[in-house]
């Protein structure tokens, strides 16, 4: 019996080490990510590659070629872009759920359209929210900056050139601050993306290139945390 318990026990330390050492090289083995493509008006390209281990194990998607696995270099797995979409298409022909019509739902009416509350506790409760509004961009605030400090920690490189327009200035107007802002960033990634305030195109082509330790993410993560005040932040969410 004692023999037994201890054949048992044995087992178990060794799954215990197994598993063990298997946590420590996820941990410790960097994550490699690599993709590019292009795209000109309704028409593009691009491919993604997710190596871990340096090589040991990767997953490769692409546009044209499809979907493949490999383990030390060895192709174990391959769909290709054709398969993937007949299954997709055998899928959704097998559905009932898909084939119903959605013509039965209510529409809203005057009824059932939230009202405003105009008494005086209603006005209360809207100069309450007011005056919360600090409150929220102060967690805003603190988030993002924890969030910031954490994606530090990943390695990025990258490029995205091209052209973009909408066609319609007014439209253009709207996000032009937004890629104005992405152009004067500085780090790892170059944006350089020209705006086209007349005609509606859309011309592209970029590649980013990520890598990504856990355990330095994961300690990088756990130093933030010790922040009082992004753990205020996160229990008043």
């Amino acid at each position: 019996m004692l023999a037994i318990l201890a054949t048992v026990g044995m087992v178990l330390l060794w799954i215990l080490g197994i598993l063990g050492v298997l946590l420590l090289l996820l941990l410790v083995v960097p994550l490699d990510l690599m993709a590019d493509g292009w795209i000109s008006g309704l028409s593009g390209q691009g491919q993604a590659k997710v190596r871990w281990g340096f090589g040991v194990f990767s997953v490769r998607v692409s546009s044209r070629d499809g979907f493949e696995i490999r383990v030390l270099g060895l192709r174990v797995f391959r769909r290709t872009l054709r398969q993937m979409m007949a299954q997709i298409a055998t899928e959704k022909s097998g559905d009932p759920e898909a084939k119903k019509d959605n013509d039965g739902r209510k529409a809203a009416t005057p009824e059932t359209l939230p009202k405003t509350d105009h008494s005086d506790s209603g006005r209360r409760q809207r100069r309450r929210g007011f005056g919360s509004l600090r409150t929220v961009l102060w967690r805003i605030s603190t988030l993002s900056g924890a969030a910031r400090r954490v994606l530090r920690s990943i390695w990025l490189r990258g490029v995205l050139r091209g052209t973009l327009g909408l066609g319609d200035p007014s439209d253009m107007a709207m996000i032009d601050p937004v890629l104005e802002w992405l152009r004067r960033r500085e780090g790892g990634f170059d944006f350089a993306v020209a705006t086209d305030w007349t005609e509606e195109v859309v011309i592209l082509e970029g590649r980013i290139h990520v890598i990504f330790w856990p355990v330095w993410t994961l300690l990088t993560a756990v130093w933030v945390l010790l922040d009082r005040d992004v753990r205020e932040a996160l229990r008043s969410v």
